[in-house]
């Protein structure tokens, strides 16, 4: 299973020590693809229509279980 850890350097909605948002998403066949579906959706358009991102930098990256 892939999985991606998000770090999200954020303008609010946030650790605010740190200024950040960080949470992981896990797939269990192609990462890529299923990403890609996902971000292409129409379901995902409508679900951030007029949404402004407080998002200001983004760190992705694929990560393995430490167990």
């Amino acid at each position: 299973m892939a999985t991606q850890l998000r770090r999200y350097e954020v303008e609010s909605y946030v650790d605010r020590e740190n200024s950040q948002f960080v949470w992981s998403v896990s797939h269990p066949g192609d990462y890529d693809a299923a990403l890609a579906e996902y971000n292409d959706s129409p379901e995902r358009a409508a679900a951030f229509e007029g949404f402004i991102s407080p998002v200001t930098k983004m760190h992705l990256s694929m990560v393995d279980s430490a167990i």
